[in-house]
């Protein structure tokens, strides 16, 4: 216990110690940016030349301030971690600009080489962190020869990348302390030893691990590795309560608004990707609601791994997502924008859904005659069930049709509200295998 105090008044000294630091940095900061500009009168060479050595001192200043920082986010657990789909070639030229440039300053060769290129889910900012500050390093610390970037992924090993540099190398002996934070070598260059730290802890986030390799005179080799998700032994899954529906959502704001919602239902919720793989199998779900930037992989990339679940495969999928939903048009799986879409409203229809209601879809502004008929028409069919009227001029309602398995459209008389109908019929059939009735009435 006494233990677990100590590290959590280290993290919050750590954290205000910081943010002490920085406000009067960025004053000074500030103020030397006006010297520069000389908006106090002119200044001479001499003292130019002087106050870019302050201003870059300022600048070094601010990024252990800001390693600081970062350390103390992450060890207290508020970093989040939101996985996106990147090209991971072009996001290895893109981020990696700066230590290239560097490396040509100091005429070392800086190669980028990739394994075909593959597509991969990873959080992209802790991703790039971790790679800009290993090449970043490597350039630091070699004065001839090269710095080399080679990265693979694939589903079966996942994904790996090795940072390779012909520099000083790393003494045996200190190895083991060089991830701890405020732990430098004895031939370090500069910083305050946090930035391999930080590398250690946001790989971590991640699910990856980082392990070195060094011969002093010869370089280092960094490498990074995050496996695939694991695939889960369904004959271990305890089998828990027959849920209505699963929430695979990192927040827990976020889930705890859902579950209101849908207070008459058995609503099962887990935090994570590999946690939402478990209570699937664990639950079997009517349907699975999941966001799409979650710890290990993507909203629709979870989706498919489920789907190879014989146990999962014919249950119903919804990506409830805070991206705009004009950015993720996905096969087979619906897309709602959070925030974009009426909580009453998703509500009803969700409900609707899970008692296998009948849809009967329009357009806003169908004259009252029209709308009877059509209601008259579904009323025929019910045959014990519930039926649902869907305005799909009402955002995010259109891609909620796709998972009703039985819906009626009242074809609009204007051509605009015809083409979204029609686009909603194409999509259900196309992507959704199911049948639609078109009402002319």
């Amino acid at each position: 216990m006494k233990l677990v105090e100590e590290e959590k008044y280290r993290i919050d000294f750590l954290r205000s110690f910081s943010h002490e630091l920085k406000t009067p940095l960025n004053v000074i900061y500030g103020y030397l940016q006006l010297f520069s500009i000389e908006a106090f009168g002119a200044m001479s060479a001499q003292a130019k030349t002087a106050l870019n050595e302050m201003i870059e001192s300022v600048k070094k200043s601010n990024e252990i301030i800001n390693d600081l920082l970062n350390l103390a986010k992450a060890e207290s657990g508020a970093v989040s971690v939101k996985c996106d789909r990147i090209q991971l070639k072009s996001f290895l030229n893109r981020i990696l600009v700066e230590a290239k440039k560097n490396a040509l300053l100091k005429n070392l060769d800086f190669v980028i080489e990739c394994d075909g290129e593959p597509e991969i889910s990873v959080d992209p900012k802790l991703f790039g962190l971790v790679i800009s500050n290993l090449a970043s390093n490597a350039v630091k610390y070699t004065d001839k020869g090269h710095v080399r970037v080679f990265a693979r992924a694939d589903d079966k090993t996942g994904i790996m990348i090795e940072v390779k540099d012909t520099g000083t190398g790393i003494p045996a002996e200190e190895i083991d302390a060089i991830f701890k934070p405020f732990k430098k070598g004895e031939h370090a260059r500069g910083g305050f030893g946090l930035g391999l730290s930080l590398v250690k802890t946001y790989t971590q986030l991640i699910g990856g691990t980082v392990s070195v390799e060094s011969q002093v005179g010869k370089g280092s080799t960094f490498r990074m590795e995050i496996p695939p998700l694991p695939k889960i032994d369904v004959s271990k899954v305890a089998k828990g309560q027959k849920a209505d529906f699963l929430l695979i959502e990192p927040d827990k704001t976020t889930r705890d608004m859902l579950k209101i919602l849908l207070k008459d239902s058995v609503v099962e919720e887990a935090e994570s990707d590999e946690k939402g793989i478990v209570a699937a199998l664990s639950t079997l779900p009517d349907m699975i609601i999941t966001d799409f930037g979650l710890q290990r992989t993507t909203g629709d990339q979870l989706i498919k791994r489920m789907r190879t679940y014989p146990e999962l495969a014919d249950r119903k999928f919804l990506l409830l997502t805070g991206r705009r939903s004009s950015d993720l048009t996905l096969d087979g799986i619906p897309v709602i924008e959070k925030g974009n879409i009426d909580l009453q409203h998703l509500a009803k229809v969700l409900m609707a859904i899970r008692n296998d209601a009948i849809a009967l879809v329009f357009c806003k502004g169908e004259s009252e005659e029209r709308l009877d008929r059509a209601k008259g028409i579904v009323r025929t069919q019910l045959a014990g069930r519930d039926s649902v009227e869907i305005d799909i001029s009402e955002p995010g309602l259109s891609e909620l049709c796709c998972l009703f398995d039985e819906a009626y459209f009242l074809t609009p008389t204007d051509s605009e509200s015809r083409q979204k109908i029609e686009n909603i019929i194409f999509r259900r059939k196309t992507y959704f295998s199911k049948e639609n009735v078109v009402l002319e009435v």
